[in-house]
């Protein structure tokens, strides 16, 4: 069974870079995955992250990068299914004494989250202590090739 990776918005936002030689660890890793068989997704969540902000910068390179990375996996839209579990996780967390952000914020982490559970898929993040425990997480440097 081939490896499914969800891509959280911060290497989301650095895969978008039009200039694959500012970050070539990163798309070198990118695209050994992707030659070896790794089935990429990409929440929706992180993608309106990412690309609120190159719309707010006018960034029309990097929002066409972005739109290009779709080709190489799966667009993962939000459900119904994964906003009532990012609503239960955002509430465990709380209980269990390690709420991110404040009580009114949205939360996307939880949104992301929940979203990588239903793909069954390891989440690829840079900050792995925001997310629940249900979910694996990995910082993409650390996850080798299978």
């Amino acid at each position: 069974m081939p490896l499914v990776l969800a891509i959280d918005s911060g290497p989301l936002g650095l895969l978008s870079h039009p200039d694959p030689q500012r970050h070539p660890e990163l798309n070198r890793w990118f695209a050994a995955h992707y030659e070896a068989g790794t089935i990429f997704v990409f929440p929706e969540i992180s993608d309106f992250e990412v690309r609120r902000n190159l719309i707010l910068e006018r960034r029309r390179r990097s929002l066409r990068r972005l739109n290009d990375l779709h080709y190489f996996g799966r667009y993962l839209p939000i459900n119904t299914a994964a906003m009532r579990l990012a609503a239960a996780f955002w509430a465990d967390l709380r209980r269990t004494g390690r709420p991110v952000g404040h009580p009114k914020e949205l939360n996307a982490d939880v949104i992301v989250a929940a979203q990588a559970i239903q793909a069954k898929a390891v989440l690829i993040t840079n900050n792995p202590r925001h997310f629940p425990t249900q979910l694996e997480t990995s910082v993409w440097a650390d996850l080798k090739l299978p």
